[in-house]
């Protein structure tokens, strides 16, 4: 649920309700973008004065007052874990989509809130994956956004992990922490400090010693 224009927004099966915040009465009803399931459940961002709805393949933007279109994209394979930037100018994505014309791969995606504009896109290699059970979700401190992606190898779907820091205007990486598994990721209130649980193989360690 989102509370934009006089409205919260929630949602039911497979349309958006728009309730009243003073009478709690409905306003308006819209379907909902793509279609959800439980391996893709959607979901609604407010941004500026707009609502960000997104499910499965699809996300749109509409004004919150009128309810009419801004923008959308309804031809990814998937979209998850959407959320704006602190000052509303972007709207960022996981998607699965055909990016280079060749197998789709995930990526996180910077969309201009204004016209769905992609301003850039982070993918740190064509394996890595940003979405499995208990992969820690999107979190944004001091201009920067970080991600967790998960990188496979022969024995395993997910044998080493990486968390990132990515400038959240220009999409370049700011910082880089890499362990075997990464979890319990957490920041300190002003966002100047990174609390993490990590695992390491040996090697790891004693590389990070002769580099420390």
């Amino acid at each position: 649920m989102a509370q934009n224009g006089g409205v919260l927004l929630i949602t039911r099966s497979d349309q958006y309700h728009a309730l009243d915040l003073i009478t709690g009465n409905e306003r308006w009803t819209i379907a909902t973008p793509g279609s959800n399931t439980p391996q893709t459940a959607g979901g609604i961002v407010a941004v500026g004065h707009e609502f960000v709805l997104y499910g499965n393949g699809a996300i749109e933007a509409i004004d919150a007052t009128t309810r009419s279109v801004i923008w959308q994209h309804t031809d990814l394979s998937s979209v998850s874990n959407v959320m704006a930037s602190p000052d509303g100018s972007l709207v960022y994505a996981l998607v699965l989509d055909n990016i280079d014309g060749g197998t789709p791969h995930q990526s996180l995606v910077a969309f201009d809130a204004a016209d769905s504009a992609v301003r850039w896109t982070f993918q740190p290699s064509s394996q890595a994956d940003f979405t499995w059970p208990g992969a820690p979700s999107l979190h944004f401190a001091n201009g920067l956004l970080f991600i967790t992606a998960c990188f496979p190898s022969s024995a395993s779907a997910c044998s080493t992990q990486a968390l990132y820091g990515v400038n959240g205007k220009s999409g370049t990486v700011s910082w880089e922490f890499d362990a075997s598994q990464v979890s319990q990721v957490q920041f300190s209130q002003d966002g100047s400090v990174i609390v993490l649980q990590a695992s390491r193989s040996a090697w790891e360690k004693l590389r990070a010693h002769f580099q420390g």
